[in-house]
């Protein structure tokens, strides 16, 4: 079975309720597939990973064959797009926005140093014990390309930016 067997619209609905009902991560999780980098299936407002959706999608029409595995189809403009508009999706392109939260990480580690935000990897250490590991609020491994959050654990209080919803608003 292929992707171009997918013919049912309804495959992908349930797809994307079962995506709001277990959440992101955990959907990409049990499909074994990685975050989108640029094409996203938009259904009522919400974004979802247009080749995740669409591998499982095929295997709610094709229960005995299963979903689809990341590296059974490619994804991109020519697959992904033609087959979710040709089900009545809409497929963004959210290339437009790359470097936004890095351009927007970059410069608030810049500037923070002039605030009291600037100095929340020393109040870590003082409050919590944690050793500083860097003077600056993100580092190159927390800076993703929708969001990206402070270095620090993530039983703390977090400091975050990342974009939301369809129309990619900084948050």
């Amino acid at each position: 079975m292929a992707l171009s067997d997918l013919r049912s619209r309804e495959a992908v609905l349930s797809a994307i309720a079962e995506f709001d009902t277990i959440g992101r991560e955990k959907f990409l999780e049990k499909y074994g597939f990685g975050p989108s980098q640029r094409y996203f299936v938009v259904h009522e407002g919400e974004r979802y990973d247009s080749k995740a959706i669409l591998g499982a999608a095929h295997g709610y029409q094709f229960p005995q064959d299963g979903p689809l595995a990341f590296d059974d189809f490619k994804g991109g403009d020519q697959t992904i797009t033609a087959l979710a508009e040709k089900l009545g999706f809409e497929i963004s392109d959210f290339s437009e926005t790359d470097g936004v939260i890095r351009s927007l990480a970059l410069s608030l580690n810049e500037h923070a140093p002039d605030h009291e935000i600037g100095k929340l990897q020393f109040q870590r250490e003082q409050r919590l014990g944690k050793r500083v590991v860097t003077k600056r609020l993100f580092s190159g491994q927390t800076i993703h390309e929708t969001y990206a959050f402070h270095s620090g654990g993530r039983q703390e209080l977090q400091f975050n930016i990342g974009l939301e919803d369809a129309e990619r608003q900084v948050r």
